[in-house]
């Protein structure tokens, strides 16, 4: 990646600045760099970190990107792409996506691993209106869902789980673990959960 970063009380002026693709944008609490602007942040990383509100207030497109945050609260009220996105929330962090009702792997090569984690007491991603999730078309192409410790994942209106009978299916899977006291996933609305080609724990792994 490229970095754009401000950090332990410095600022950047980037007014103007509204599209990024392949960089790293980091911002702690102490530091200034205008973000509200920000209308696409693809193939990239966003690391946020302190108690603070992170309103990415006209963000609506973060394909393929790692989203992490660290306490404080992250919202993306208009952000609809997450497909291929990484989305990590930790120390009480919150992590909001309004807008987002499909999520998909889109992997573009082999052994590509997404991962959607809450992890730690308070920490929680809110993908409340969220209603399929797919997963990729490679070889070793596995999308993990996992509530750690404490945390929490809201897939309360995800109806649908699969994973594709297209593409090399060998190896690949969605798996959804919740793991520690207090770690909850809410999949109140899932009807159908389903591996198109699991026989064991090896080639035709098996989604958990």
């Amino acid at each position: 990646y490229w970095t754009l970063a401000a950090r332990n009380g410095a600022t950047v002026t980037v007014p103007q600045l509204v599209a990024l693709q392949g960089v790293n944008l980091e911002i702690d609490r102490t530091s200034m760099l205008p973000f509200a602007q920000i209308s696409s942040l693809v193939q990239g990383r966003l690391a946020l970190s302190g108690d603070l509100t992170w309103d990415f207030a006209a963000l609506t497109n973060a394909q393929d990107t790692e989203i992490r945050v660290e306490r404080g609260t992250a919202d993306f009220p208009v952000l609809t792409n997450i497909d291929g996105a990484d989305v990590f929330a930790s120390s009480k962090a919150t992590v909001r996506f309004p807008q987002v009702i499909a999520y998909s792997h889109g992997g573009t090569g082999n052994s590509q691993h997404r991962t959607i984690r809450a992890e730690g007491a308070g920490a929680r991603i809110d993908l409340s209106n969220l209603t399929s999730i797919t997963g990729g078309t490679f070889y070793n192409n596995r999308i993990l869902i996992q509530a750690w410790n404490g945390g929490a994942i809201d897939l309360r209106q995800v109806e649908t789980i699969a994973d594709p009978e297209d593409g090399d299916r060998n190896y690949r899977s969605i798996d959804v673990v919740a793991d520690g006291a207090g770690a909850s996933i809410a999949l109140d609305s899932l009807t159908s959960y389903t591996d198109s080609r699991a026989s064991d724990f090896g080639n035709g792994l098996y989604s958990t």
